[in-house]
C-alpha cells in the first residue's frame, strides 16, 4: 500500500477513515481522521467529517467519547503549536539571511 512505500504520504489517512467508518470501526476511524486533519492535502474534507461526527458523538453525553475527543484535540493542538514554532524559527532564520544579503 502507498503508506508502507512512503510514510509521509498523508492523503491515505482520509481513505482509511472512510473504510473504517463504513465498517463501523469507530476508534480506528477517529484515529485516522485525526491523521487526515493533520495532512494539508486532506485537511478540508477531514474537518467537515470531524465536525459532523463529533457533533453527534458529543451530543450523546457519552463521557468516554468526550475523553477521546479531548485526547484527540490535545494531539491536534500540540501539532499546531509545533508547526507554529517551526514556522517562526524558519522565518527568523530567513530574515537573518536577508539581512546578510543587504
Amino acid at each position: 500500500n502507498a503508506h508502507s512505500i512512503d510514510p509521509t504520504y498523508c492523503d491515505v489517512h482520509m481513505q482509511y477513515a472512510h473504510v473504517y467508518f463504513q465498517q463501523e470501526k469507530l476508534i480506528p476511524f477517529e484515529e485516522e481522521l485525526v491523521e487526515a486533519l493533520l495532512c494539508p492535502f486532506s485537511m478540508g474534507q477531514a474537518m467537515t467529517n470531524w465536525n459532523r461526527y463529533w457533533q453527534v458523538m458529543l451530543s450523546s453525553g457519552n463521557s468516554v467519547a468526550n475523553e477521546r475527543y479531548t485526547k484527540y484535540m490535545q494531539r491536534i493542538q500540540g501539532e499546531i503549536d509545533r508547526a507554529e514554532k517551526e514556522d517562526a524559527s524558519k522565518a527568523k532564520k530567513d530574515s537573518g539571511r536577508d539581512e546578510l544579503l543587504y
